[in-house]
């Protein structure tokens, strides 16, 4: 296979990944705003294991109003929209803030399409993003969501956000597996 062909292949699956691993379908019922995981009532990611192909899905229900996310903004200042800067993981025990990539994970955004950028989320609808790879680093983690929402006051004005409710454990699995042998 040449290398045309290779590079085509390569984008493909790519392409596949970021609109083809998450569903836009969770029930968030009638409130503004939500995520899922959502640790106030007990939701977590999925529990990785190093080396091992990992994949769980980040639901978002983006508000339509400021006023759903901070009560201290006026309740019709509009979101235009919110696009998902960047992700990093945070050792709970030693603070050590780590890229996706250096942990083994990447992000797939989908956005139904709504614009060129698959991160990038309009207000009041709700999308979805993929978090999958093969985790290289075990522990529990703090998943922080740096966004940047966009909000119209006479024009439109960039405010970075960060989330950081979320939990990731990624184990490793220290037990290697005997080794059988046939005795004759």
């Amino acid at each position: 296979m040449n290398k045309f062909y290779s590079l085509l292949l390569a984008m493909l699956v790519v392409a596949g990944n970021a609109f083809g691993q998450c569903d836009i379908d969770y029930d968030f019922g009638d409130v503004g705003f939500g995520v899922s995981p959502d640790a106030a009532i007990g939701e977590t990611f999925v529990n990785g294991e190093v080396g091992q192909d990992y994949w769980d899905v980040l639901h978002i229900l983006v508000p339509e109003f400021a006023s759903d996310v901070d009560e201290a903004y006026p309740p019709t200042l509009p979101i235009d929209s919110l696009y998902l800067d960047f992700v990093t993981l945070t050792d709970t025990v030693t603070w050590q803030e780590y890229s996706l990539e250096e942990s083994g994970f990447e992000v797939f955004c989908n956005n139904n399409g709504d614009s060129g950028n698959p991160c990038s989320f309009h207000g009041g609808e709700q999308y979805c993003a993929s978090i999958q790879g093969v985790p290289t680093m075990s522990g529990v983690f703090q998943l922080n969501l740096n966004v940047i929402g966009y909000i119209t006051i006479f024009e439109t004005v960039e405010v970075p956000l960060v989330f950081s409710t979320f939990i990731l454990n990624v184990h490793c699995n220290l037990i290697e597996e005997p080794v059988v042998t046939n005795a004759d």
